[in-house]
C-alpha cells in the first residue's frame, strides 16, 4: 500500500514455513522512496529508507478484520486499531492504526496510517504516513 504522496509504503508478503494454526508467516516491509541520481545524472525513484521484519506470524482472522475496518473507514472515517499478531505470542506484536495522530498533519478524510511493531520488553518501532480513501481502497481490494 502506498501513502497519499506515493512515496511511503507498507507491504505484507506471505512466506513459506511452519506457522501456528490459522496463521501465516509474513515478511513485513515499511519504507520511503525518494529520488536518486544515476551515473548519467538522470533521476529515478529509489528506496531511501527500508525496514524489513523477517518472519511475523499474522492471524488470518486479523487480516480479515483489518480489511473490514479499512472498508468501513472509507464510509465513516472511523478511527481504528487492529492487532495482527497472535495474542499468545508475547515476543512480538504488530498493530495497524488508522485515524488522527497529533504528531502528523492530517484531515478527517486523509488519516494517518500507523504501523507499530514491538518485540520483547524493550524494542518498539513505529512508522506513520498519511493515506486517503484511494490508498485504503487499493489495500482492501488486494491491489495495494
Amino acid at each position: 500500500m502506498l501513502s497519499n504522496r506515493g512515496t511511503e509504503w507498507f507491504r505484507l508478503s506471505p512466506l513459506e514455513g511452519a506457522a501456528p494454526p490459522h496463521h501465516r508467516l509474513y515478511r513485513v516491509e515499511v519504507g520511503t522512496d525518494g529520488w536518486d541520481r544515476d551515473d548519467d545524472d538522470s533521476r529515478r525513484s529509489a528506496p531511501v529508507h527500508r525496514t524489513e521484519l523477517g518472519r511475523v506470524p499474522i492471524r488470518d482472522s486479523a487480516l480479515a478484520a483489518l480489511r473490514g475496518h479499512l472498508a468501513l473507514w472509507q464510509e465513516r472515517f472511523t478511527p481504528f486499531e487492529c492487532v495482527l499478531t497472535p495474542e499468545q505470542d508475547g515476543n512480538q506484536r504488530l498493530t495497524v492504526r488508522v485515524g488522527p495522530d497529533p504528531g502528523v498533519i492530517h484531515s478527517r478524510d486523509k488519516a494517518v496510517f500507523c504501523v507499530v511493531y514491538t518485540a520483547g520488553i524493550g524494542m518498539e518501532a513505529r512508522w506513520s504516513f498519511v493515506v486517503d480513501p484511494s490508498c485504503l481502497r487499493e489495500l482492501v481490494e488486494g491491489r495495494g
